[in-house]
């Protein structure tokens, strides 16, 4: 009786002793998947965060665009020039083209990769026509741009001084009358340097983007080739940690209203899908908050990211000599 009794004591114990084993293993395999799943995350954004700074440094240090070599029967008169930014820190190098005569100068403002000729060689026809009315043409690379000096490029914050830069060299040398002509990068440049320069009496924008902060949160994808979740916000973090760049003080559609009433043309190609034509749209409605009178908007249909030009120059020259004899009058 006490064997059996003792037995019957005993094999309870036992079916314990393996729950309690078994509950231990469970334990065991679940902490151990916590643990792969923390380490597959912690992974996860260590990835997200080197690829983040690889691409932003990528963005900052563009490969430069090389100037073209002419054709020997196209080449339009012009001098070489050197001027420092207006903080008299970088070293930029442009061509003024001259108009015999004319204290008129339009300077222009190239976008992102690019140079002094935002067309290459078809840009000295675009040069060519606005001489023969009456226009100096002063074209420069913005820092890090074509063999200009400086090692970032800061999508137009930094490069504002540049243009102002080049505001001041103008009058330096008898420019009386400025205008600026920007392209994409250098179109919301233009809106933002002629907020602060009284200098400037008139912006042509061809394809600018309204607000530089919410632009790059929502299209910095079309720039960097990632996904847009979880990219945007990284890469534009580490745009701010890299080169020390706010992007909320770079905000076209709130500067356009300190150019008002000052003539503005904006150009844009309903087919851009780069920066897409709402920038343009939004700056247009900034604007007419001040001036109903002195901006024009022309929408080009069929037309990409700065290609309005391009798609049809007859017409483009045609609508930017309108604009400019309704600034200063027939010629």
């Amino acid at each position: 009786m006490g064997t059996i009794q003792s037995f019957l004591n005993k094999e309870p114990i036992m079916n314990i002793s393996g729950v309690t084993y078994a509950n231990k293993r469970n334990v065991k395999s679940k902490k151990t998947v916590i643990i792969f799943i923390i380490v597959l995350i912690f992974l996860v954004l260590i990835g997200v965060l080197a690829i983040s700074v690889y691409v932003a440094w990528s963005l900052i240090h563009p490969e430069k665009a090389e100037l073209p070599k002419f054709s020997s029967n196209i080449v339009i008169e012009y001098e070489d020039v050197q001027f420092k930014d207006i903080n008299k820190t970088i070293t930029l190098n442009g061509w003024n083209f001259k108009a015999k005569g004319s204290d008129k100068t339009i300077i222009m403002a190239h976008g992102y990769k690019n140079n002094r000729l935002q067309f290459n060689e078809k840009t000295l026809d675009l040069i060519s026509g606005l001489q023969s009315r009456g226009f100096n043409v002063f074209t420069f690379d913005f820092r890090n741009s074509g063999i200009s000096g400086g090692d970032k490029t800061t999508i137009g914050i930094n490069e504002k001084d540049d243009l102002l830069g080049a505001i001041k060299y103008v009058k330096s040398i008898g420019g009386k009358h400025i205008v600026l002509m920007g392209f994409s990068m250098g179109a919301s440049t233009a809106i933002h340097a002629a907020a602060e320069s009284p200098d400037v009496e008139a912006v042509i924008a061809d394809a600018p983007f309204a607000d530089m902060d919410a632009y790059l949160k929502d299209n910095l994808s079309v720039w960097s080739s990632l996904p847009k979740v979880p990219f945007n916000n990284t890469i534009l973090l580490m745009l701010k940690f890299l080169a020390n760049l706010d992007p909320k003080t770079m905000v076209p559609k709130k500067d356009i209203q300190s150019v008002a009433p000052r003539p503005v043309m904006l150009i844009h190609g309903k087919d851009d899908d780069a920066i897409p034509i709402k920038n343009s749209e939004e700056i247009y409605e900034a604007y007419t908050q001040i001036n109903k009178e002195n901006i024009t908007f022309w929408k080009v249909d069929g037309a990409k990211h700065v290609g309005s030009y391009e798609k049809d120059t007859k017409e483009y020259m045609k609508n930017i000599y309108e604009f400019l004899e309704k600034v200063y009058g027939t010629k």
